[in-house]
């Protein structure tokens, strides 16, 4: 898991895997980008998560709005992890840190 700047760089990272997390970071961001890209082009309101699954795991890529930027939160789970439990979780991890950001920065 991991909490994303709006410049690519993490800002807090935690995994019991060994991954590269500053790539990681890099990825997400560029990544959440598109995916808010792609929804302006196609007349929809940015998107709120992306999920990137594979045989073995899955991916959670979300935007954290904070004023005119946005932050991103990744999350890497196994395939024995139900999406249904990791979404809604991440979506208040995420709205919590959106509100810490947003307090820090008045």
């Amino acid at each position: 898991m991991g909490v994303v700047g709006p410049d690519g760089f993490e800002i807090a990272a935690l995994s019991t895997r060994p991954v590269e997390i500053p790539q990681l970071s890099a990825l997400t961001s560029t990544l959440v980008a598109i995916a808010q890209a792609f929804m302006l082009q196609a007349g929809l309101q940015p998107s709120r998560h992306m999920i990137l699954e594979s045989p073995d795991g899955s991916v959670l890529l979300m935007s954290i709005p904070v004023g005119a930027a946005t932050y991103s939160l990744f999350v890497i789970s196994g395939v024995d992890t139900p999406l249904g439990r990791i979404l809604p979780r991440a979506r208040a991890c995420a709205a919590e840190i959106g509100e810490a950001f947003t307090q820090a920065s008045e």
